[in-house]
């Protein structure tokens, strides 16, 4: 059956990170431009942290990715690559969020 009217698209991989992360990311990334903070805070061990350094980068803040113990180096260089600094921590995180620092 041929579709009816127009189709409407949301193709992850042509995000700036080629990951369904990313719409996340911005959403969490976005309201940080509005306090004008310093730098974000985010935890997330690949594509999330990923995601997360680049909005911030195009945002224009610092971001800091707090990363598992062990987490892939392909992963975090991904982080790295967008300019986000990246820290070991032990154990994991109760999951990918961003907040300004200080919050």
């Amino acid at each position: 059956m041929p579709p009816a009217g127009r189709i409407h698209a949301k193709p992850d991989s042509l995000m700036p990170t080629p990951s369904s992360e990313d719409r996340g990311a911005v959403m969490r990334a976005e309201p940080a431009r509005w306090p004008a903070p310093a730098r974000v805070v985010a935890d997330g061990s690949g594509n999330a942290g990923a995601s997360g350094a680049a909005y911030c980068a195009r945002a224009g803040r610092d971001c800091e990715v707090f990363v598992p113990e062990g987490a892939s180096e392909r992963k975090t260089e991904r982080m790295r690559a967008h300019g986000a600094a990246v820290r070991a921590a032990a154990g994991s995180g109760p999951g990918p969020e961003l907040s300004p620092a200080g919050v």
